[in-house]
């Protein structure tokens, strides 16, 4: 099994999202209690800078039928940032 695609882990994804959505509610916070003013341009400038994640998660994968029949499905993924894994293997007999 090798490396087939790098695709963004949902991990990651759902971290930035919790981050940021917390960095824009701190921002709106901050407008409420003092309007527009210096301190409301820091929120909204450490909302602005948390960036997406990058394509991190790395997927093998390997899907297959041996000459006896055997169907085989092997998935797994490892994120490079947080460490997220997930595994799948499936095998059963094609009907002959």
């Amino acid at each position: 099994m090798s490396a087939d695609n790098y695709a963004q882990c949902p991990q990651c994804v759902k971290r930035y999202t919790r981050d940021k959505d917390a960095a824009l509610a701190k921002a709106d916070q901050v407008y409420a209690l003092a309007g527009d003013c210096p301190s409301w341009t820091e929120a909204c400038d450490r909302a602005a800078a948390l960036t997406e994640p990058k394509e991190t998660l790395r997927e093998n994968w390997e899907i297959l039928t041996d000459v006896h029949g055997k169907f085989t499905v092997d998935y797994s993924c490892c994120c490079n940032a947080c460490g997220f894994a997930f595994e799948y293997k499936h095998t059963e007999q094609v009907p002959l």
